[in-house]
């Protein structure tokens, strides 16, 4: 029996081996999806994360992991997801105000001895971090705030983490995290976070994903990094 669902796409990732492979989120839940041989689709081909989409399919148990998955046989644009929604409305808000501008750009130091790192202490991101100032120089300091980077205490603690390096010796901070799905970064997106991050006396910079990811974090800071690794290498 098919069955037809809706909601934002998630994680999609047009493979090599001709599947498409993506989530559907609402407010509640996530529902996994393949759809084979997508190349043939235009649909799924002009879809991207955020998208808020209808799909008909039916559903199978993935004997391997024991999880449902959504196979997909035709896939409807809608318009955009929620998520989105308010990703680009906060984007506009900011950025008419002014928050982005070139102009509150403060330059990172040229010899930094103490960096301030807000990140998870058990991510991808600081061991990263860690890896490349040991190897660039070795006689920089590198000070951790660990914070949570995904989930409903993560904007809390993000901005406590600038709240603790706000007065410190710091020469500057790296806030961010390692790669993760549209709705795990969601978190740098925060407008709170944003402000917070404008008003922050020191030289900050964003390091949040990989290279293609862009959060509100990455605007308003004084400098926006593609990954952990390239905010170490700066």
């Amino acid at each position: 029996m098919c069955l037809n669902v809706e909601g934002e796409i998630s994680n999609l990732n047009l493979h090599s081996s001709g599947n498409a492979y993506f989530s559907l989120k609402d407010e509640l839940s996530t529902l996994s999806c393949i759809f084979y041989n997508y190349k043939d689709n235009e649909n799924i081909k002009s879809c991207e994360n955020g998208d808020l989409v209808s799909v008909t399919g039916k559903i199978q148990v993935v004997e391997k992991d024991g999880t449902l998955r959504l196979n997909s046989e035709n896939v409807e644009k809608i318009g955009l997801g929620q998520l989105f929604k308010n990703y680009l409305l906060t984007k506009d808000e900011l950025e008419k105000t002014g928050y982005f501008d070139e102009l509150y750009k403060k330059p990172l130091p040229k010899f930094p001895k103490k960096i301030g790192v807000i990140t998870s202490s058990d991510g991808a991101a600081i061991k990263d971090i860690l890896s490349v100032v040991e190897r660039r120089n070795p006689f920089v300091n590198i000070y951790l705030y660990p914070s949570v980077v995904q989930g409903p205490y993560s904007v809390d603690s993000l901005i406590r983490g600038l709240d603790f390096f706000k007065d410190s010796d710091m020469d500057l901070v790296i806030i961010g995290r390692g790669g993760g799905s549209y709705e795990d970064l969601d978190s740098f997106n925060s407008k709170d976070l944003a402000i917070k991050i404008f008003e922050f006396p020191l030289p900050i910079i964003s390091a949040v994903g990989h290279e293609i990811d862009f959060v509100i974090s990455d605007f308003v800071a004084d400098l926006r990094a593609a990954t952990p690794t390239a905010a170490a290498e700066l």
